[in-house]
């Protein structure tokens, strides 16, 4: 046992350390540019995701707790809803 636990500890340092930030930057400029050449018409979406990248990127400079990250996607998504954003997932009306 005494052998394991400093072989577990080294480990999880490193996955600990390997943890990826400013990842969301990453996929907007890919999101951003793919709805930009191929919808066009389609640039609010753009919109939201740029909100919720940049709560994304305050969360990765400068911790947010939960709650508070949380509260801000709940926030961008009555925004997207009260500008008509909807997915219609279903042929229900109900269920969508």
């Amino acid at each position: 046992m005494s052998v394991l636990l400093p072989a577990l500890v080294a480990f999880l340092v490193t996955v600990i350390a390997l943890v990826p930030y400013l990842g969301g930057v990453a996929i907007l400029i890919g999101a951003g540019v793919a709805i930009l050449v191929l919808h066009p018409e389609m640039w609010p979406v753009l919109l939201m995701l740029t909100y919720v990248t940049a709560l994304g990127l305050v969360d990765d400079l400068k911790y947010l707790p939960v709650w508070m990250k949380l509260l801000g996607e709940v926030v961008i998504a009555i925004v997207a809803i009260r500008l008509g954003f909807s997915w219609h997932i279903t042929d229900s009306a109900e269920l969508n």
